[in-house]
């Protein structure tokens, strides 16, 4: 069904892009929505047909500096060219809480409890410190990636004057920081040595950094969220095609994103893989949601926990996931809806 009625929405005129009315489902979206299902059903010509279609015909187009995606100055992710579909959030309209999110919070360290650090919007502004990167995917980048700085930052500096004014005894701008010992000033450079837990020092993710729509006090933002962009859309195009063998075609379509991301051809790659679409899917679309579901797809879920979290050993998930983890549990709720619906394998019936 889905199918069907994706093919018959790209046929219909009206579902062509307005960019006055910003959010709208287009037909780019059904687009780059189809393409995704047909990877689901491993039918890799259509989703080679549809994603090129879309990448060629659509007017959609890359834009020129990643980090212009998610710079925490812009609003409205529905004025660049490479975005598909955005979800809107409006600071203007009378909410009822469906206007904001806190998408934010969470994914910024506590810097501001670092003595010298105030909090700003540059930084991140309000933190709170309860999700990070993992280190995998910081170590997915490599020298000269601009898609590193666009989507962490772990940059932080003393910037708290009133701070420095009252701990400098010997008004020569020198401070030696309480934690550290280290002999600090303003505009130095933070290291993990000043905080005095790692929650207060770590890499964040910037892709939903605000400083339009709220302050550095306030726990919600009604910045714009990216659902589908064109980045993707090529590398769904460079899937089909390495799945059909055409690795000429696959490397095309992928290093069109390597090459914006290094700024020209000399990081090209010359051999495709699944496991190398994979890390170029993990630089591209980190923090966006996209991970836990293509990894499932492309039956690489459990491996990649185990591996890279007993290599990593940041949490305990490579000792805790099951195999029956790939699904989630059916709640209860939805099987008395539904005379009693079978449970996923592996959980319990109560569930």
């Amino acid at each position: 069904y889905l199918v069907d009625d994706l093919t018959s929405i790209i046929a219909e005129p009206d579902f062509s892009y307005v960019p006055s009315e910003p959010g709208r489902i287009t037909k780019g979206a059904a687009q780059h929505l189809l393409a995704n299902i047909y990877l689901y059903l491993e039918q890799w010509n259509d989703a080679a047909a549809v994603a090129t279609d879309l990448i060629n015909n659509s007017g959609y187009t890359l834009v020129d500096n990643y980090a212009d995606l998610f710079d925490y100055t812009q609003e409205n992710a529905n004025d660049f060219t490479e975005n598909i579909l955005v979800l809107q959030y409006d600071l203007s309209t009378v909410s009822t809480g469906g206007n904001n999110h806190r998408y934010v919070l969470p994914l910024v360290c506590e810097y501001d409890r670092i003595q010298g650090v105030a909090r700003t919007a540059e930084f991140g502004g309000r933190p709170w410190a309860r999700i990070f990167p993992s280190q995998r995917y910081v170590d997915l980048f490599e020298p000269g990636d601009e898609r590193r700085d666009g989507s962490l930052f772990d940059g932080w500096y003393f910037n708290d004057a009133v701070w420095f004014e009252a701990n400098d005894t010997d008004n020569d701008g020198i401070v030696t920081h309480p934690v550290s010992g280290r002999n600090i000033q303003l505009g130095d450079l933070v290291t993990a040595a000043e905080a005095s837990i790692p929650q207060h020092y770590n890499v964040s993710s910037v892709k939903y950094w605000d400083g339009v729509t709220k302050d550095i006090f306030s726990p919600v933002s009604s910045k714009d969220i990216i659902l589908y962009r064109l980045a993707e859309t090529y590398l769904f195009a460079a899937e089909a095609y390495m799945e059909l063998g055409q690795t000429a075609n696959a490397l095309s379509y992928l290093n069109v994103v390597r090459e914006r991301a290094f700024n020209g051809t000399a990081n090209n790659l010359t051999a495709i893989d699944v496991d190398i679409l994979l890390e170029e899917r993990g630089r591209e679309l980190g923090i966006e949601g996209k991970r836990w579901k293509t990894l499932k797809r492309k039956g690489k879920l459990l491996e990649y926990v185990r591996t890279f979290g007993a290599q990593y050993q940041q949490d305990e998930a490579y000792i805790n996931i099951q195999d029956h983890n790939t699904t989630l549990p059916i709640p209860q709720t939805f099987k008395d809806l539904t005379d009693n619906y079978p449970q996923n394998p592996g959980y319990s019936t109560g569930l």
